[in-house]
């Protein structure tokens, strides 16, 4: 499941096959939906919640409180049930659904007014390779962080493609520019396969940067 953007998604996979997948667009629903979804996916592809083996949730970078959400109902979902848990990179679940089998991709997810959370990637014959850490990057500072011959995966705002406008660099068709629940859960089935889990009690969002609470308007 993906809480991390705008965007709630979650799915069910069974051996690298998707089962069924809900994805909803919709500003501030997450934590009324999330639950029920999980638990209408699940009647509707008629498998239990309780036959469930492994839970990955996004846990970052992205929306503070669309990050603490889709934890807490994986935590809870976990708490309840004996299967593997497993966090995944919200940036990795971009790049890897990148519609290219070989290249750069530079992977971004809005974080405050013109700055963004940034990874780049590799991809060879659809394996993902980071080059470097996850930042967190001013607009103007992409200009030098993206070199030629890049994809850049994300929702961005329209300067973005201006500044890119005389350089080889390549924009992700809309329809892969938010996580999905699909990417998740694929990530996370070959991170469990890998034993890369998390332990419920301690994991926490990756947030890069401090909460800052916006202003109630009067």
């Amino acid at each position: 499941m993906t809480t991390a953007t705008q965007t709630c998604s979650i799915a069910l996979v069974k051996d690298e096959i998707l089962i069924g997948e809900y994805r909803l667009n919709v500003r501030n629903i997450h934590a009324r939906w999330i639950v029920g979804a999980i638990d209408h996916l699940c009647a509707s592809t008629e498998i239990s919640i309780k036959s469930l083996e492994g839970i990955a949730v996004a846990i970052g970078p992205g929306s503070f409180t669309g990050l603490r959400i889709g934890l807490s109902v994986a935590k809870g979902l976990s708490f309840q049930l004996p299967v593997r848990f497993t966090g995944v990179n919200t940036l990795q679940a971009l790049a890897v659904q990148t519609p290219i089998l070989n290249g750069n991709i530079c992977a971004l997810i809005k974080s405050r007014k013109n700055e963004y959370y940034a990874a780049k990637y590799h991809k060879t014959e659809a394996k993902l390779k980071l080059n470097g850490d996850i930042q967190v990057l001013q607009t103007h500072e992409l200009q030098t962080f993206i070199t030629d011959d890049t994809w850049i995966a994300g929702l961005i705002d329209k300067d973005i493609e201006t500044i890119f406008a005389h350089h080889k660099v390549y924009f992700v068709p809309p329809v892969y520019n938010e996580p999905t629940g699909y990417s998740i859960a694929m990530l996370g089935y070959e991170q469990i396969q890998v034993n890369i889990l998390h332990d419920i009690q301690t994991v926490e969002p990756m947030y890069f940067q401090d909460f800052i609470a916006k202003k109630q308007r009067q």
